[in-house]
């Protein structure tokens, strides 16, 4: 069980997800994701839903429905303490904590993915990201970008996770084109980070589904899905 989190929003944890999902289930693994809270959902068949669970079921064929695997589902796109203000909802731990334990006692593995950034407010001055980390008692992986200005958001995040006591099992760098200051940003942050394990995945322009499925079995072994999944 992982907690996947990111420095940012759009840093591609999702992509990340599904990625992970999909590798370790080509690996003999039933692994399932679980979206805690989606800030701005897409209507299918009628109904919003979570679109980062709709993506992650895409690539993999996940069984079952969105519902499934997603608990809140609010209608803007927006940092979660201020959606869930938007549609005159409250948030309720022990909604996710069943949902999570539910998928949890089903399936071998569950990858939850976070909403925005680390100290991202769920509940407005009370309850943020970290905490639900730290509530289910997870470990984590960090996604984060190649690109100038990753360095500074990186190490930032590294330190505060690290401040409140949750463990970084890897940090993954998405989007890499090959430059040499990526190269050195992803050194840089390896170095004083003090990371003892990461990845890096390629950016892939398309989302052509062949191309994102080979390229997260190049990078990703059955032994490093077990070690981050573990």
């Amino acid at each position: 069980m992982i907690f996947l989190t990111g420095t940012d929003t759009d840093v591609g944890k999702t992509f990340i997800t599904k990625g992970l999902v999909f590798a370790s289930r080509e690996y003999g693994i039933d692994v399932v994701s679980y979206k805690p809270i989606e800030s701005g959902g897409v209507i299918v068949d009628g109904q919003r839903v979570s679109s980062d669970i709709d993506n992650v079921m895409g690539l993999s064929n996940l069984p079952g429905s969105h519902k499934d695997y997603n608990t809140f589902c609010l209608s803007n796109p927006l940092s979660p303490h201020l959606a869930f203000e938007k549609d005159g909802l409250s948030f309720n731990k022990s909604m996710v904590f069943e949902d999570y334990m539910r998928l949890r006692d089903k399936h071998d593995e569950v990858i939850v993915e976070g909403a925005g950034g680390i100290i991202v407010p769920i509940v407005r001055n009370q309850y943020y990201v970290y905490d639900l980390i730290k509530d289910l008692g997870l470990d984590v992986i960090l996604v984060t970008r190649t690109k100038l200005g990753t360095i500074n958001h990186t190490l930032l995040s590294i330190e505060f996770l690290k401040y409140k006591g949750i463990e970084i099992k890897a940090v993954i760098f998405n989007g890499y084109t090959g430059s040499e200051m990526e190269d050195d940003n992803i050194k840089t942050i390896v170095e004083a980070g003090d990371i003892r394990r990461h990845y890096v995945i390629d950016k892939i322009e398309s989302e052509d589904e062949k191309l994102i499925k080979a390229e997260f079995l190049k990078k990703f072994s059955r032994d490093d899905v077990d070690y981050l999944l573990g």
